[in-house]
């Protein structure tokens, strides 16, 4: 049993190291950052609410959707993280068919007709086509 909680425990540490390594890149780090600052946005509108209109229930829908993303089973974390490499992937996409757009299409080569040996074979003639 204990050699189990040593892997669970490993397997924790091993996902936050691969996290942290792929949020050390810029663009990524911002990213999250946005996608967090959406996601609680609903309790970040609640609580503008409240003190504007001076409305109490405004604070408690704020609070109780705190309390719930932020309570045990609850997939909060794990779904900015996705979300976050899902809008990277698509920023990679994006830029990957920008590139392409960017560089001069090559020049298609003509086909070659093939013999036994995969030599290329002369032109013909006018005379030999008839």
């Amino acid at each position: 049993m204990k050699n189990f909680f040593r892997r669970v425990i490993q397997k924790f540490k091993n996902f936050f190291k691969w996290l942290w390594a792929q949020l050390k890149d810029w663009r990524t780090l911002i990213i999250f950052i946005i996608v967090l600052l959406v996601m609680y946005f609903p309790a970040y509108g609640f609580y503008i609410f409240s003190a504007v209109f001076h409305n109490r229930w405004f604070a408690g829908a704020a609070t109780a959707y705190i309390a719930f993303w932020a309570g045990p089973f609850t997939p909060f974390f794990p779904l900015c993280i996705a979300i976050t490499f899902a809008i990277k992937k698509l920023f990679l996409k994006i830029k990957g068919r920008k590139d392409k757009k960017d560089t001069p299409p090559s020049v298609p080569q003509p086909e070659q007709e093939k013999t036994g040996d995969n030599q290329p074979q002369p032109d013909k003639t006018d005379e030999e086509q008839h």
